[in-house]
């Protein structure tokens, strides 16, 4: 019969177990190997059970004993020093220095899901511009983020019911509006009454082509808009209103009914 080789496992880890040296064989002869764990105790594991990722550890991964080392890690602001002890729940906590200069104590956990980023200077300094205008679940949202957020579902978004007009059609966003933050910074507050305008319906969306405008002011920069000539003088529908008087409606009207356009501006 053929001689199994046997493997040497010496020096190398499975999981938090290191291994130090082959160990004494089971009553069915399977090999055994002699480990330390990360946490600083030794055990003794069947081979095939290291190899097949079976045993990762001494046992302390399934008690909760054993502790991440996060020295010299850094998490938001904060630089971790050292291991400070556990809580009343047995959680570790680890002493860190905030980018203010403050040193503050957090929960393992708390640093690694990245819920802890500083000392509680972050919170005094306010929140970022896209947390004040409601980019959160719990929040509603604000004029000036919800306009820049449909724009982008109009542009970016084959789903939208308006892609066809806008992203379908050729109309694309600059790359810095991509962020709200450069958003806000380029165009303000939305106006009460206001809405997002291009100036050049063929163009994109970006700072030296967009304003707030009122209705009015949008209707009278539509592509498809109607106008008008009387005289010397062509304007749209709106602008008529604005001149004569006569509403927007009443206009329109005529139109429809097919009236001459001197007696649709001249009649009352």
């Amino acid at each position: 019969m053929a001689s199994v080789t046997r493997v040497d496992l010496t020096g190398q880890k499975f999981g938090r177990l290191t291994v130090i040296a082959e160990a004494a064989r089971t009553h069915s002869k399977k090999p055994r190997w002699r480990c330390r764990c990360d946490c600083g105790r030794e055990t003794t594991v069947v081979s095939s059970n290291l190899k097949r990722g079976a045993v990762i550890s001494c046992g302390c991964a399934r008690t909760g004993k054993f502790v991440l080392d996060l020295t010299g890690h850094r998490y938001g602001r904060l630089s971790v020093l050292e291991l400070a002890g556990r809580d009343s729940r047995g959680r570790a906590l680890w002493l860190c220095r905030c980018d203010c200069g403050a040193p503050f104590t957090a929960a393992s956990g708390r640093l690694r899901c990245g819920h802890t980023k500083s000392c509680g200077c972050l919170r005094r300094e306010g929140p970022p511009p896209h947390k004040q205008h409601g980019h959160c679940p719990r929040v509603k949202p604000s004029r000036t983020y919800a306009t820049w957020s449909t724009m982008l579902q109009r542009c970016n978004n084959p789903r939208d019911v308006y892609y066809a007009r806008y992203g379908g059609a050729g109309i694309t966003i600059c790359e810095e509006w991509l962020k709200f933050e450069s958003f806000l910074e380029d165009m303000g507050e939305r106006p009460e009454g206001h809405s997002l305008d291009r100036l050049d319906g063929t163009k994109g969306y970006e700072k030296s082509n967009c304003r707030w405008s009122t209705p009015g002011q949008q209707q009278n920069n539509r592509r498809t808009k109607h106008k008008l000539t009387l005289g010397a003088v062509t304007d749209t529908v709106v602008g008529w209103s604005q001149r004569t008087g006569i509403s927007i409606a009443k206009i329109r009207g005529r139109l429809r009914c097919k009236w001459p356009v001197e007696r649709i501006l001249t009649t009352p």
